[in-house]
Formats: structure tokens, sequence, C-alpha cells
């Protein structure tokens, strides 16, 4: 059976583990973790075994900070973003993660929880359990996305960032539906479902969906309203010309444009308001 007492790192950035089972997480997590962090943590199991890795909380500044999990088959498997990833099997008997943050804006971070077993095969969405050579000896089950052993529950999936959840029932059979903020955009799944995967192990059908900001040339009307880059707050792609009119109702009315935040490569990506009656205009033109 799987040891009851966790075993983690001495130091709170990174480290060697050894035991049965761990969790892992970002500085400081629950709260933000720190600008240029880089933290590496090293899971070390006797040989022959293997390592589950399964995400419980994953919230990283999408494409400026990274977990990088090292120890499966092929490359490195690369993290990034406010998605759950699915659950990382070893194919060796180590399993390395290496987490590094930029200068800029900072997340919740990351919480993964680990377990040491033989003869387990983890698919993505699935698991698959190796008979044990003693029929008379129950055989470990891996606890799946965070799960409690023995639980038939799904662990909190969390919500989407402009967002929001409806229902909080997580038991076996229970769904929930997620809804964006207005001016996002859900992708992903609008509904998920707890599932039974086997006698012991319960998870989501897919991973929680994120909201990504309309895409651009939009006009706007009305007292208020927000304006974002494309696939905001995750980066916007290359090549992009948008064009946002916003018109008062009031022709005697001012508009107020106030940045809640700016992020743009410096000396390439421009945005530029101007106040000329039509598109094109350039009465009062301000590169920013």
């Amino acid at each position: 059976m799987f040891a009851d007492r966790f075993s983690r790192p001495d130091d709170a950035c990174g480290g060697s583990l050894r035991g049965q089972s761990g969790i892992i997480s970002s500085p400081h997590y629950p709260s933000e973790y720190g600008n240029n962090a880089d933290c590496t943590w090293t899971i070390l199991a006797e040989p022959g075994d293997t390592i589950a890795l399964v995400f419980m909380d994953f919230q990283l500044e999408d494409g400026y900070d990274f977990l990088e999990v090292t120890g499966t088959e092929g490359s490195s498997l690369w993290f990034t973003g406010m998605n759950l990833p699915a659950p990382v099997i070893s194919s060796k008997n180590w399993l390395r993660l290496h987490f590094t943050s930029d200068g800029n804006h900072r997340q919740k971070g990351f919480s993964a929880q680990y377990q040491v077993k033989k003869q387990i095969e983890l698919k993505s969405r699935g698991v698959k359990l190796m008979p044990s050579k003693d029929n008379n000896q129950k055989t470990s089950v891996l606890t799946q996305v965070g799960v409690s052993q023995g639980h038939n529950m799904c662990p909190d999936p969390g919500i989407p960032e402009r967002g929001k959840r409806i229902g909080n029932d997580f038991r076996l059979g229970s769904s929930i539906q997620f809804t964006c903020n207005e001016g996002y955009d859900l992708q992903g799944s609008k509904s998920i479902t707890c599932k039974k995967l086997s006698d012991m192990i319960a998870a989501w059908s897919d991973q929680r969906p994120a909201c990504r900001a309309r895409m651009c040339d939009t006009y706007l009307r009305g007292p208020s309203g927000v304006i974002t880059s494309p696939n905001y707050p995750v980066q916007y792609d290359n090549n992009a010309y948008c064009v946002w009119v916003i018109t008062a109702l009031n022709p005697a009315k001012v508009i107020k444009l106030t940045f809640e935040e700016f992020d743009l490569e410096r000396g390439y990506d421009t945005l530029t308001v101007g106040d000329g009656g039509q598109v094109g205009d350039q009465k009062t033109v301000l590169y920013v």
C-alpha cells in the first residue's frame, strides 16, 4: 500500500525526493510564485519502479513561465498556461521537474502529487492496472488527478480565469459547467463529468477549459466596455492587425481609456490610439 506520510524536499524551491509518495508545489503555493524563479526537483525511486505525477492545480503565466518534466518516454514535456495537465508516468525510476518564471507577471503556480508504483501503466485520461503477482495482496491504486484513494469523488477542477463555474458537486456522475465573462470565449469543454475509471479511481472527463479574449476588429458602443489583445491573458499571435472603434452614443460625450495591463514586445509591437472621426484620421495619435 502507499505510505500515508508525504515526503517533501527540505528546500521550498527544488530538491531531491525519495519515498513512496509526496507533493511538489511551486514556491509560496498557493500564493503567487516569485519572478525569476528557477527550481529543479528530482524524484528518485528504486530500480524497476515507475513514478506517476498527478497535477492538482496548475496556473502559470502562459508562454512565459514553464514547467519542464523529464524522465518520460521521448523528449521533455513542457507545460504552461492555465489548463490542468494530464497525468504523467515516468519511463524510468526517476522524474525531474524544472520550473522557471520570467521577470514580469506571476500566477498562483502549481501543485502535483507523485506516487511510486510498480507495474502500473498510466495514460492520458485512463489508468491500466497490471495484476499483482500475489493474488492475496490487493493491488495498490494510483490516485489520478489528486483523488484521495478509496473516495468516489473527483478533485476540485478550479475556475477559469475570467470565467465562472456552475456546480460544486464533485461526486461520481455529477457534471459541472463553465462560462466566460463578457468579451471572452470558452476554449475547451463547456461541461465535464466525474467518471469512474476503476473500483477506486475517479477523474473528470476533460480538463478545465480556459477563457480567451475575443478576436480583434470590433465596433464598440455603450457606456463602458473592455478591450483586450487577441487571446488575452495569454500571448497574442504574430502578425496581428486589429482595429477597435469606440463610439459614444451621445456625440457631446468624450471617451476615457484606462489601461489595466500592458505588455508588448518593445520596439516591434505597437498600439496606436487616435481620436479621429473615421478610421485612419490623424487628429491626435498616440503610439504606445
